[in-house]
């Protein structure tokens, strides 16, 4: 179960051409890698050109399952799967989904706002997971994000750390990342913070970049291991966008107007 549309609707959403290329959702074209059951729900659904959020769907889902302990998949825009949590918790109780259930976000947000979508509060990802966990009784452990951008053409997946409250980036094998220092831009030290610069192994006839330095700050955890799965490879934590910044990109597609307004 996901809060966002399907594939081919997020795709079709505000869909334009540009010097004779067609421009879509580059965070629909990521949804659309993977394959889904017949019975997974989309939550957001295009109506007459605007998408619209229908949690009726999740709340059935989740008393369906509930203290069941079934294998179950939930995830999508951060934004809309913590406020509809926030609503839902003054009007039903908790359920025990166990520890058969993943959750699994992507698309940013965590500033609480998305193209269109905007709950108000910025949301504190250790927050995130522990309100969604007391409430739909899935362990801490089985929460995971993606990070990436439009200009990229790869994404980073991160498991939630209890001790960190934060979640734990892995750098993949056949990609690089850089922190550099915000003053000097000089590489930095395990542990110290800078601008996120990455550098692709690729490029392609739609990709003109190759290295790109965003105005998102991150932390070096370690250079050569994850210290808690054990993954070899560079690992980050994701601090937050440089101030005055303005919020935009992939998950923009996710606005609409009625988004939310159940």
């Amino acid at each position: 179960m996901y809060f966002f549309p399907r594939a081919e609707e997020m795709k079709a959403f505000n869909r334009g051409n540009f010097l004779n290329k067609v421009c879509e959702s580059y965070l629909g074209n990521i949804v659309d890698i993977y394959t889904y059951l017949e019975s997974t729900i989309f939550l957001l659904k295009l109506q007459d050109g605007k998408m619209t959020l229908d949690i009726q769907p999740f709340i059935e889902y989740i008393k369906e399952h509930n203290g069941k302990n079934h294998r179950a998949a939930l995830g999508g825009s951060t934004p809309l799967f913590f406020k509809t949590v926030l609503s839902l918790k003054d009007k039903m109780k908790p359920v025990e989904l166990g520890d058969g259930a993943t959750v699994h976000t992507g698309g940013g947000g965590w500033d609480g706002r998305k193209g269109n979508i905007n709950i108000g509060a910025t949301i504190e990802r250790w927050r995130f997971v522990e309100e969604v966990s007391n409430f739909l009784g899935i362990p801490q452990e089985n929460f995971t994000d993606t990070y990436s951008f439009t200009e990229n053409s790869f994404t980073m997946t991160g498991h939630y750390s209890r001790e960190h409250r934060d979640y734990l980036f892995h750098v993949p094998e056949f990609a690089h990342v850089i922190v550099r220092d915000i003053k000097t831009l000089k590489p930095v030290k395990e542990g110290q913070r800078g601008f996120i610069q990455v550098l692709n192994a690729y490029g392609t006839s739609a990709f003109a970049g190759a290295s790109i330095l965003v105005d998102d700050i991150g932390e070096v955890v370690s250079y050569t291991q994850c210290p808690e799965c054990g993954y070899r490879g560079m690992v980050i934590k994701l601090i937050g966008r440089v101030k005055g910044t303005e919020a935009k990109g992939c998950g923009a597609t996710l606005g609409g107007d009625g988004v939310g307004g159940n």
